[in-house]
C-alpha cells in the first residue's frame, strides 16, 4: 500500500528535523567553557581544589551530589593527641591533623 504524496513528505519533513535536532544535541555535548567545574561539596576555601576539579571534570554529574565530597577520595583515621588518647577525625580533619598538626598529637 502507497502512500499519499502528502504523507510522505510529511515523513521526510519529520525524518529530516528528527536528525537536525539529534545533531545539535549532540553538538552540544562536548561543549567545553575551558573553565574548571565548580564542586559545591568540597574543598571550599582550600588552596588547591586539583584534586575534586579532576574528578568532576572526568565525571561532571557527581557536581553537587554526595559523590562530590571529599570523601569520595580521602579517608576518616584515627590520630593521637597529646595525652596519647585515640581521636576519631572525619576525612576533613585528617588531612588538617596530617598537614597542621597540633602541639603533642602524632
Amino acid at each position: 500500500m502507497r502512500c499519499a504524496p502528502h504523507t510522505a513528505h510529511l515523513r521526510l519533513g519529520l525524518a529530516v528535523g528528527a536528525l537536525l535536532a539529534g545533531a545539535v544535541l549532540l553538538a552540544s555535548c562536548g561543549e567545553d567553557s575551558g573553565e574548571d567545574p565548580i564542586s559545591s561539596r568540597s574543598y571550599q576555601g582550600h588552596a588547591s581544589d586539583a584534586d575534586i576539579n579532576a574528578f568532576v571534570r572526568a565525571y561532571p554529574h557527581t557536581v553537587g551530589t554526595r559523590l562530590d565530597d571529599c570523601q569520595t577520595c580521602h579517608a576518616a583515621a584515627t590520630v593521637l593527641d597529646e595525652d596519647q588518647e585515640d581521636v576519631h577525625a572525619n576525612p576533613c580533619d585528617y588531612c588538617h591533623y596530617i598537614l597542621h598538626p597540633p602541639d603533642g598529637w602524632s
